[in-house]
């Protein structure tokens, strides 16, 4: 082990020349999965402003609440000897040859190193930033690049395994919008408004006062609807398992559906999977739950993505935009049949199956990072 200094070994916000106007590789804050190596996807478009960075460059939030949250991620997939450009709010790590990609990535999640760029946030409540001479001022036990290649194949297995789960779990979801889309177009589906087919339940505003500082009851936010339209359980708030009682009606279950139905984000929707089930719905979303237990969870999401594509031009509200419950109720969908349903339950429960096992995969890494990170 070596003492260094980061900014000895790690190039912080390296410069890099990309013309207005010219086609690139683009990735936002909300395209950064919380705790996760691998960017799901990048957008090309045209370069107006932001951080560049290249393959084997770190992205680190720099912005509340976004670095709480676990937004760092690796870079790659862009063409070779290419630039791509992100949000402002990200630091770019580029290591020196003192220091492997992926060890830099990994060092970077680490509590200690979150903890002190934390730590260094100034600014006003909500839009703290993170001090970029702090982070380069750390100071840390450096060891081999062949201990650092022995660390990383301990830790990138298992994130190859979580990202290829998320790319299956992409690849369900698509079929299952093909599937919807077959029954959308057959002139002999059944149509009916979807209040006949799914229930919609409002969530609610817990009290902060309520809050516990450990895991017994967990409050499942819109924050928590990740880009892969699914729940990540992920800087949750908790009640007691005691309070939980009371608000029951609340409680998530396997298969449900949530919709943002006001603000910033209206219209995110997202898949509760079995790791969810039992979390508790927050207010500003509604979740939708088949009527029917015949009729598949999954159905019902497409339902609602479906309803939600062709209700833009049903918001309401100046300062803030929602949309009315009844909007939703009264809107015409198919029904769909038996063997679509089927394929829909066989469908369902892949997403479930590989959920779970990321859950699994995700826990495994962060203890083994824990440990040889020490």
């Amino acid at each position: 082990m070596t003492l260094v200094k980061f900014s000895d070994v790690v190039t912080i916000n390296p410069k890099e020349k990309l013309p207005k106007g010219s086609l690139a590789h683009k990735v936002a804050m909300e395209g950064i999965q919380p705790y996760t190596k691998f960017i799901p996807n990048y957008i090309i478009c045209k370069y107006t402003g932001g951080t560049k960075f290249r393959n084997d460059d770190t992205l680190f939030a720099r912005i509340t609440p976004s670095l709480e949250n676990g937004k760092t991620s690796f870079v790659t997939k862009i063409p070779k000897d290419s630039i791509g450009f992100g949000s402002t709010e990200f630091l770019v790590f580029r290591p020196t040859d003192k220091i492997l990609p992926d060890y830099l990535y990994y060092l970077a999640t680490t509590n200690t190193f979150r903890e002190m760029a934390i730590k260094s946030m100034t600014g006003t409540s909500g839009r703290q930033r993170v001090q970029t001479d702090v982070v380069a001022n750390y100071v840390f036990d450096l060891p081999s690049i062949e201990k650092q290649q022995t660390i990383v194949s301990k830790l990138n297995p298992l994130d190859h395994k979580i990202n290829l789960n998320g790319k299956i779990n992409d690849n369900l979801f698509e079929l299952s919008k093909i599937l919807f889309e077959a029954v959308l177009e057959d002139d002999r589906s059944e149509l009916t408004n979807l209040a006949n087919l799914t229930d919609i339940q409002n969530g609610f505003a817990f009290k902060s006062r309520e809050y516990i500082g450990f895991s017994d009851t967990p409050i499942v936010r819109t924050l928590n609807i990740g880009a892969d339209n699914l729940f990540d359980m992920q800087n949750l708030k908790y009640i007691s398992d005691e309070s939980r009682t009371k608000y029951q009606k609340f409680e998530f279950k396997t298969f449900d559906t949530a919709l943002v139905m006001v603000g910033a984000s209206i219209g995110k929707t997202g898949f509760v999977t079995s790791r969810t089930n039992g979390g508790l719905q927050n207010q500003n979303m509604w979740r939708f739950r088949p009527l029917n237990s015949e009729m598949p969870g999954l159905y019902i999401y497409n339902l609602v993505t479906y309803a939600n594509s062709q209700m833009q031009g049903y918001k309401t509200g100046s300062a803030r935009e929602f949309y009315t419950k009844d909007a939703f109720k009264n809107f015409e969908v198919p029904v769909g049949n038996a063997d679509i349903y089927k394929a829909f339950f066989a469908i369902q429960d892949l997403l479930d199956n590989n959920a779970s096992q990321t859950t699994t995969l995700t826990a495994m890494r962060d203890e083994i990072l824990t440990q040889v990170m020490a």
